[in-house]
């Protein structure tokens, strides 16, 4: 026999449910009609007949197409950055474990280089409900360059003087300019090769001073 309080207490877990599976077929809609005829040609109302919703029930998750998008990269990007800050955090040669970290930051972007362009743009100046979880992760990033700078500082690789969280925004500022000029297609070269070389001059910069 189910108890009354039992009852009272599994009712909120079931629209949760609810709630979350709308969400989920709303952003894979999203995702397949973005990807099959691109951001600006696809209506909401398309999504929501995708995702078998109301349109007014999609407004109740995200305030605009816009957001949507966001919410995709969100997404994939916190998939990714998990393993990424994994991998820097074991890897024992911290010029080399910035370089992976920061192309992996770079995978979800290559794989729709359209929609990419659109997502950077919004990215920047979108102030809807996802802006917090947006800055939310770039403080995770950030974050993680700076202990890899804290790191390798305590080995002597980087100069005691150094503020770790100004070298982590030098090393950020760097990620995000090859992002842009990759995606504009005017990178003078290939991106792993830029960030490299960007990389290299940016860590002398920071190593221990004579």
């Amino acid at each position: 026999m189910v108890k009354k309080n039992d009852t009272v207490q599994s009712a909120p877990s079931r629209r949760e449910r609810s709630k979350a599976d709308k969400l989920r077929r709303i952003l894979a809609a999203s995702e397949k009609l973005f990807s099959r005829q691109g951001f600006d040609k696809t209506t909401v109302q398309q999504i929501a007949d995708e995702a078998d919703v109301g349109a007014g029930t999609l407004f109740l998750y995200v305030s605009d197409k816009s957001e949507l998008l966001l919410k995709l990269f969100h997404s994939a990007m916190e998939l990714e950055l998990k393993r990424a800050i994994k991998r820097l955090k074991t890897e024992k040669k911290p010029v080399a474990a910035i370089r992976r970290f920061l192309l992996d930051m770079m995978g979800p972007y290559e794989k729709d280089r359209e929609l990419s362009k659109v997502f950077f743009r919004e990215f920047l100046f979108h102030k809807g409900q996802i802006r917090a979880e947006l800055d939310q992760q770039t403080s995770e990033i950030l974050q993680a360059l700076q202990e890899a700078i804290q790191a390798a500082q305590a080995d002597r690789q980087v100069d005691a003087r150094v503020d770790p969280s100004v070298g982590a925004l030098q090393i950020y500022t760097i990620f995000h300019a090859t992002l842009a000029f990759h995606l504009a297609g005017c990178l003078p070269g290939a991106p792993n090769l830029t960030i490299e070389s960007l990389l290299h001059s940016a860590w002398q910069g920071l190593a221990p001073r004579t």
